[in-house]
């Protein structure tokens, strides 16, 4: 039970860490650059990814025994867009200015390669808890990754913090505005910033790692020595 727990977590937070969609995949960046200009555009697509990409991964793993090789890539996106779909309906009923914000990207759901990825990589070879976690690791990851850069965006590129739909209120954040980021080559520059930041991290945890086995390494050739003489 103890192993089945760890491994469960461990397929949770590979999709925050070493197997990030956004930041280590590099998949689903259309919408990582697209809509990211707002921090509640962001928060509505990750939610949206979230909920697409756990029920669709979830009912394929149930499905998988049953559903001819020769019809997976069909069935597979028609499970998709059925749930990105039911999310659309949802998004243009309750949140229609964030529906309108995200416009095209919100149906494109269904292309994102982050979920059709994780259906044929991993849904549709694996039992269902597995998947589950597996799903909600990535679409974390995802909603991690676009919120941070739509962040940055928004507070250094408008100066505010502007909420319509999911909540009613503007925070006047800063005095100035920095025009580039409201731009698409702003989400690049933010993107790049993240990157360049977790490959320093990784970088440094790899650093320290080969400095812990070189030191061990010394500690037993000394203890090697002083038993020799």
């Amino acid at each position: 039970m103890s192993n089945e727990k760890v491994n469960l977590w461990d397929e949770f937070f590979k999709g925050i860490g070493r197997m990030n969609p956004v930041y280590i995949l590099l998949l689903g960046l259309c919408s990582a650059l697209a809509i990211t200009t707002r921090i509640e555009n962001a928060i509505v697509m990750s939610v949206g990814v979230i909920f697409c990409l756990v029920c669709s991964t979830v009912i394929i793993s149930i499905v998988r025994a049953v559903v001819p090789g020769d019809v997976r890539i069909p069935v597979f996106i028609s499970i998709i867009a059925g749930f990105v779909t039911l999310f659309g309906f949802f998004t243009q009923a309750y949140l229609p200015t964030v529906y309108s914000a995200l416009g095209v990207y919100l149906a494109l759901i269904t292309t994102n390669c982050i979920l059709y990825g994780r259906a044929e990589a991993y849904a549709g070879k694996n039992p269902i808890l597995p998947t589950l976690m597996d799903g909600l690791g990535m679409g974390a990851g995802y909603s991690l990754a676009i919120i941070g850069i739509a962040v940055v965006r928004e507070i250094l590129g408008f100066g505010e913090i502007v909420f319509q739909d999911l909540a009613q209120f503007e925070i006047t954040v800063l005095p100035f505005q920095v025009g580039i980021l409201q731009q698409s080559a702003g989400a690049y520059i933010v993107m790049a910033g993240y990157l360049g930041f977790f490959m320093y991290l990784s970088k440094r945890k790899e650093r320290k790692r080969k400095e812990a086995i070189s030191l061990e390494r010394k500690r037993m050739m000394e203890e090697r020595t002083r038993e020799v003489s």
